[in-house]
């Protein structure tokens, strides 16, 4: 694997406190053949709601790890103000091998950064996040300082029934369960 310089410029962000310093978040994102997602996740990264209840500002930047698109995604434009790196792999390794690439690059950056990220956000290209998700997801991170993972739950776009809330490993037959439904 070869270094990438992926420290991020982070967003821009107004504080209603007068802290000029925001919480950092790191957004990482696989992405292959889907620049439809991608637009589309580009539009609702830059209207999340970025300040927190009691006035603290969150600045984000995304990396978008091209997993060998037939046509490189780093052609889509991103909007305004949305701070975008993407990077391009050689060949197409999966979701998860996406993931794997985006996490060791922003680790990397972690490592190396004056102005490393607070919390890395791991979100599919074809997700459509609520405006106020991530301060949702800082506000948990908040109250559960023990905890080092967690996640939203994931709903349908069209019925706004939601449809999993967390999951588990069954050690035994080595398959993912959900840990809550809707019925439990």
């Amino acid at each position: 694997r070869r270094p990438v310089a992926v420290d991020p410029t982070w967003s821009k962000t107004a504080s209603k406190t007068g802290d000029p310093t925001p919480r950092r978040i790191q957004i990482i994102s696989p992405c292959f053949n889907a620049p439809a997602d991608l637009r589309l996740l580009y539009e609702d990264l830059s209207k999340l709601d970025l300040t927190l209840a009691d006035g603290s500002p969150l600045a984000i930047a995304l990396l978008v790890i091209d997993n060998a698109s037939s046509e490189p995604l780093e052609r889509i434009e991103p909007p305004a103000g949305l701070c975008v790196k993407v990077v391009r792999l050689a060949r197409n390794t999966g979701g998860s091998g996406g993931y794997n690439a985006g996490m060791a690059l922003a680790l990397d950056a972690w490592h190396a950064s004056k102005t490393p990220a607070e919390f890395f956000w791991l979100l599919d290209s074809d997700a459509r996040p609520e405006t106020s998700a991530l301060t949702g997801l800082v506000r948990a991170m908040d109250n559960h300082p023990h905890m080092v993972i967690i996640g939203s739950s994931i709903a349908s776009p069209i019925t706004g029934e939601v449809f999993e809330i967390g999951g588990r490993l069954d050690r035994f037959l080595g398959q993912f369960r959900p840990q809550y439904s809707e019925t439990e």
